[in-house]
């Protein structure tokens, strides 16, 4: 058992990835072992459990206020993964490229 030693300003931004993990973890089961018109449902009250064991006792109704939106969440499924490209100028991904190296590429 995980010791309470949360604050539910902590414990509420674990909210979303548990929530994230228990809809994972239906899809599985809905992909792997029941017929694809079957229905799954995702264990809201699971995800809460999850939820408040590491937040001290005298802190869960403050932290159910936190998290009261979530279940009520649009849900909207990702097709693909948008990544940003870095800017092209002056830098090599996330390195800064030094004035030297600037130089050469110049030259270059």
């Amino acid at each position: 058992m995980v010791q309470a030693t949360l604050s539910p300003i902590e414990g509420a931004p674990r909210a979303i990835p548990l929530l994230n993990k228990e809809i994972s973890e239906k899809f599985q089961s809905l992909l792997e072992t029941k017929h694809l018109y079957q229905k799954v449902t995702v264990e809201w009250e699971k995800v809460v459990a999850a939820l408040k064991e590491p937040v001290m006792p005298g802190f869960w109704r403050e932290l159910l206020q936190y998290i009261r939106g979530v279940p009520h969440m649009p849900f909207v499924l990702a097709t693909q993964i948008q990544i940003a490209r870095p800017p092209l100028e002056n830098c090599l991904g996330h390195v800064q490229l030094s004035p030297v190296a600037e130089e050469r590429h110049a030259i270059l």
